[in-house]
């Protein structure tokens, strides 16, 4: 080393390292944000908008009789037949919902009730299986002939789940309870995602474990982060690595993973296995299992004088001990 260039090196951790330390950190962040989703959750449930939504949609969900105990009927059905006396039970159960739906003025006004149950004689009247037909018209009404009934109840199922449904929610009440229900949620998953990022992908890194911006998951397996410069990542660097991955990770994850495959590819595929935010912020994962991420020029030079001075310390309590 020249008294006016220092060269510091590092080796380069192996992909299998830092697989394993994304894995731990993914494990613990997503368990963080569960734990703060749970709390929250319980929170807003007991606001009183949140009560009065929940209850207004339970209570839509009923009166559609396409519903028991917030339940769709057809899964009820599937999953409580020991409730029904055979298949014939649970077809007939089917079809008295569906006539009810149809029948309620709530739901569909005049025209759309006159609309939608011709619809449904229509499907009757070319519904069949294994060329055999399930209905019969008769004094103006469809009636079920002697089938299979599984056949039927395969009939009133589909009637139900592409139908029915469809019709029912797309009444605005309902739409809307719905709407603020999964917007509360969608909120507190996004804060609590937020807060657990926070804490465990800056906190930890930036105060607690900030020689080499560690995270749990890369203390472990000794991953350090270094700069262009090869010392430590400034604090502002950091800050802002944190925030496009916050925005590229969390943010656009979300609706699309694109940057997710992306840096997954540019990690495999780049000469330095950088991932996007490492090649954007110009940062580096180095293995620190034998050597330290140096915070600065100072850290440097003091960090290798005591590194000297314990070398001829050594060496001098190793002579004074030949000697006796």
């Amino acid at each position: 080393m020249s008294e006016d260039k220092i060269e510091i090196s590092y080796s380069r951790p192996s992909l299998g390292k830092r697989f394993l330390a994304m894995l731990i950190d993914v494990f613990f962040f997503g368990f963080l944000s569960f734990v703060l989703f749970s709390l929250s959750n319980s929170i807003v449930a007991s606001m009183d908008f949140y009560k009065n939504n929940n209850a207004l949609r339970s209570s839509l969900q009923a009166e559609s009789s396409l519903y028991v105990e917030g339940d769709d009927i057809v899964s009820y059905v599937k999953n409580h037949e020991e409730l029904f006396n055979g298949v014939r039970a649970e077809k007939d159960y089917l079809s008295s919902h569906i006539d009810a739906f149809y029948a309620n003025e709530k739901f569909l006004d005049a025209g759309e009730r006159t609309k939608a149950i011709g619809e449904y004689n229509s499907r009757k009247a070319i519904a069949s299986k294994e060329g055999e037909a399930l209905f019969t018209l008769k004094d103006g009404a469809y009636v079920e002939n002697d089938v299979n009934p599984n056949w039927h109840l395969d009939f009133y199922s589909d009637e139900i789940n592409n139908h029915c449904r469809p019709l029912f929610t797309s009444y605005i009440p309902y739409i809307e309870t719905t709407k603020t229900i999964w917007i509360s949620s969608l909120v507190e998953i996004l804060i609590s995602v937020t807060i657990s990022y926070f804490l465990f992908y800056v906190v930890v890194p930036l105060w607690l474990l900030k020689r080499g911006r560690l995270t749990i998951g890369r203390s472990i397996f000794k991953i350090g982060m270094i700069g262009k410069d090869a010392f430590n990542v400034s604090s502002k660097r950091f800050l802002l690595k944190a925030l496009f991955c916050y925005v590229a990770y969390i943010i656009l994850d979300i609706a699309f993973l694109i940057p997710l495959f992306i840096s997954a590819g540019m990690l495999f595929l780049s000469n330095r296995n950088q991932s996007l935010s490492d090649y954007v912020l110009g940062t580096y994962m180095v293995d620190v299992t034998n050597d330290d991420v140096y915070l600065d020029i100072n850290d440097y030079l003091d960090r290798k004088n005591l590194s000297k001075k314990a070398s001829i310390e050594n060496k001098s309590f190793e002579l004074d001990n030949h000697g006796l």
